[in-house]
């Protein structure tokens, strides 16, 4: 997080396919999100249109687990607040071989320190984002930093989500920022 560049505010069309973004999606509260990754495959136009979600759900016992949707769209994501560009994975290969790689290392994501009543999407994407800066996915020396930054965008993206029409799935919103300069 060394420069202290304004990101680059980028429109939906412009998502580069094998790129990890870090997504917020509006939960029904306005000042908290679900928090999750998506890999756009470029194969599929325009961009985004075809993807996959990487996030942890929970379940009705109560258990929190890791999750992949393959077919994730972000043109008509309706929930989606704020998508930030966090790394490019190209040298990994393929779309297939970016997912993979990001599956099996999302499964080695270690939250057993934390209580299953204080467990969020928010806690397991942090402690992912230090594991990808472990493996060399990413670079970023303070994930609670980056935590604060995505929040902030977030919370920016808030009034135009709510004046763009919320939820309504005919009116998504999505405020997309580039670190290309910040991690």
């Amino acid at each position: 997080m060394a420069s202290d560049a304004p990101p680059e505010e980028i429109s939906r069309p412009s998502l580069d396919g094998g790129s990890l973004y870090a997504v917020l999606l509006f939960r029904g509260d306005y000042t908290t999100w679900d928090w999750a990754f998506f890999v756009p495959d470029a194969a599929k136009t325009p961009i985004g249109a075809l993807g996959s979600l990487f996030h942890t759900t929970q379940g009705s016992a109560g258990r929190w687990a890791f999750a992949m949707e393959n077919s994730a769209d972000f043109h008509q994501c309706a929930e989606a607040v704020a998508m930030v560009r966090l790394a490019d994975l190209h040298g990994l290969g393929s779309f297939a071989d970016v997912v993979q790689e990001l599956t099996a290392t999302f499964n080695t994501v270690d939250t057993s320190n934390t209580h299953p009543a204080e467990f969020s999407s928010r806690l397991w994407f942090i402690e992912a984002i230090c594991v990808l800066h472990d493996c060399g996915f990413v670079t970023c020396d303070d994930a609670w930093l980056l935590e604060r930054e995505l929040k902030r965008y977030a919370f920016s993206a808030m009034d135009s989500y709510l004046e763009g029409g919320g939820t309504s799935p005919s009116v998504p919103f999505i405020s997309l920022i580039s670190f290309r300069a910040r991690l």
